[in-house]
């Protein structure tokens, strides 16, 4: 039982800095999008 509520909390863990990397990833990647977007609007025009 006590190893069962030790896995537990490691899958939780686990899932949450998943979480946490995924989030920042796409904040990241959205801020480089966004930063390079309007070079590319300045030199189309």
């Amino acid at each position: 039982m006590q190893r069962l509520k030790i896995k537990c909390k490691v899958y939780c863990l686990l899932c949450i800095t998943l979480a946490l990397v995924l989030s920042t990833a796409l904040v990241n990647t959205k801020y480089v999008y966004y930063s390079l977007k309007p070079s590319r609007v300045a030199l189309a025009v």
